[in-house]
């Protein structure tokens, strides 16, 4: 998107951005969104393109000499406290991708340095970004970081606390926590978020995805027998969901002797006899 307005414009139609948003050198705005054919034709009216038609060097940066090396953008630099103590966390990306080697260095209160490399953050063959591979501990809060590339490019930005803002009064009668109390399975997670709706119509929306998911369904495994590298051991596969388990051949045994000694497995647990091979 050519800048931020159109961001927002894209925000109040309604679209289904993702939570990270990129600003460019040139003054553009790249975000994700998910849409269809339909939606992306709607959202080009308003201005946005995607990032492979974009065209490079817009605006008034156009009439700046381009810079060395690759383009550097700092998405994130946040400080942060959790139970183990004060973290520093930064995201950026680099117009080379992957293919450069991003390190930061902050400089904090009272004289405090410190220096940490990023790797890339690559899904499914999309490139999404550095970022840090485990938080980094940073006890002086950071106040300006800079991040490097090998590629020569470099980008300075300020450190925000977060969270930010003022902090709300836990001993209010308005304060609520203890929100989620137990692990809920999907059933019992349906309920609660349409019970939140039911209490907050005003903050929320029930919306229906239009595709369904598979949530935790898998194929289940295990596997019964002595510790790996010895050849008696059995190991089950779920054939399809809901279905019956069958043991797997490994290591040589066949199927009927792993059902024969899961059979034997049964009436050693129902009568406590050992059994014999």
């Amino acid at each position: 998107m050519p800048d931020r307005t159109v961001m927002e414009r894209l925000v109040a139609s309604g679209a289904d951005l993702t939570e990270r948003v990129r600003p460019q050198l040139d003054g553009s705005v790249q975000v994700d969104a998910v849409v269809t054919p339909t939606q992306l034709t709607e959202i080009r009216a308003l201005g946005a393109a995607l990032a492979s038609e974009a065209p490079a060097g817009t605006r008034a940066d156009a009439r700046k000499k381009p810079p060395s090396g690759d383009q550097i953008v700092v998405e994130r630099a946040l400080w942060y406290k959790s139970r183990d103590g004060y973290f520093l966390s930064v995201e950026a990306s680099s117009s080379a991708a992957q293919a450069a080697t991003l390190t930061v260095e902050w400089r904090g209160k009272r004289g405090t340095t410190g220096r940490a490399e990023m790797v890339a953050y690559v899904d499914a063959g999309a490139y999404l970004g550095h970022q840090f591979s485990t938080p980094v501990p940073a006890d002086d809060r950071p106040q300006k970081i800079t991040v490097t590339s090998t590629g020569g490019g470099s980008a300075d930005a300020h450190v925000r606390e977060w969270p930010d803002g003022e902090r709300p009064d836990k001993h209010d009668r308005g304060y609520q926590k203890d929100f989620i109390t137990q692990y809920m399975p999907p059933a019992q997670l349906n309920e609660r978020v349409k019970t939140l709706h039911r209490q907050f119509p005003k903050l929320t929306d029930l919306i229906t995805l239009p595709y369904r998911t598979n949530g935790y369904r898998r194929h289940a495994q295990a596997v019964i027998g002595t510790p790996a590298g010895r050849r008696r051991r059995d190991h089950l596969e779920r054939l399809r969901l809901g279905g019956r388990r069958r043991p797997v051949r490994r290591a040589g045994r066949s199927r009927h002797a792993g059902q024969r000694a899961e059979r034997q497995a049964r009436r050693q647990a129902r009568h406590g006899q050992p059994g014999h091979r």
